[in-house]
């Protein structure tokens, strides 16, 4: 990366059209403390810009975007994550037609935001709200040799409680070595908010890293001693059998 320092995820609250044009700063400037050129940084401005402004046109309680960027292989990209608890959408193939519009709009904001990523997910409950995923690299991605065999996608947002700096919350997943064997994840959700809970969460995440090849249940134990003398946490390890 352009930047020697690590760049930890940026996040912002979407609640007003404010938001939009901060949502595009940030998007604009992290892509540039990265050395992305002119186009890519105005395509991830842009991916921004529509994400928050339909938080404020579609979710009344508003909403949340969460950028990050990362390193495979050498090459490097950023994520960009849209999450809100509006109306959702009834069918999301419809949505994603351009001309499609709720609000009075030109129906293309989707359409575009999918058109200009590498990577582009959604997902939709009516009630409950939306998720949208938008990736970009800052040029090619890494081949797939390079960048390894992946059985699982796999991917989590801890994020600390308004007016904290450290989450409380952590995770961590470990693969087997074969094909074959388990693949082991952990949840782990410090008791309280703060940095005591965030102790307790990443001891958690230590002592299953040391662990992981084990049975949850034995995982499990092991973590429960461990965390004795700190704020204690609620855990969840599941495994996954990669045959």
């Amino acid at each position: 990366m352009a930047d020697s320092a690590p760049i930890f995820p940026r996040y912002i609250r979407v609640e007003d059209s404010s938001n939009v044009g901060e949502a595009r700063r940030l998007a604009a400037g992290l892509c540039r403390s990265l050395g992305f050129d002119e186009t890519r940084s105005a395509q991830a401005a842009l991916i921004a810009t529509e994400l928050a402004s339909n938080i404020v046109k579609h979710a009344a309680a508003g909403g949340d975007l969460i950028l990050r960027a990362f390193e495979i292989a050498g090459a490097t990209g950023i994520d960009i994550l849209a999450l809100d608890r509006g109306p959702g959408m009834l069918n999301v193939g419809v949505s994603l037609r351009d001309g499609h519009s709720t609000t009075g709009s030109a129906g293309t904001g989707l359409g575009a935001i999918r058109r200009l990523s590498a990577a582009f997910d959604l997902s939709s409950a009516p009630g409950q709200g939306c998720a949208v995923f938008s990736r970009l690299w800052q040029d090619k991605p890494p081949a797939p040799a390079a960048a390894g065999h992946v059985a699982f996608n796999v991917a989590a947002v801890c994020l600390p409680v308004a007016g904290e700096q450290a989450c409380g919350d952590a995770w961590a997943m470990r693969a087997g070595g074969r094909a074959e064997e388990a693949t082991s994840f952990m949840l782990a959700d410090g008791l309280g908010h703060g940095p005591d809970a965030a102790c307790a969460a990443n001891l958690a995440v230590a002592i299953f890293a040391k662990n992981a090849l084990r049975s949850p249940g034995e995982i499990l134990r092991l973590i429960h001693e461990g965390l004795h003398g700190s704020r204690g946490a609620a855990v969840a390890v599941a495994q996954v059998s990669g045959a």
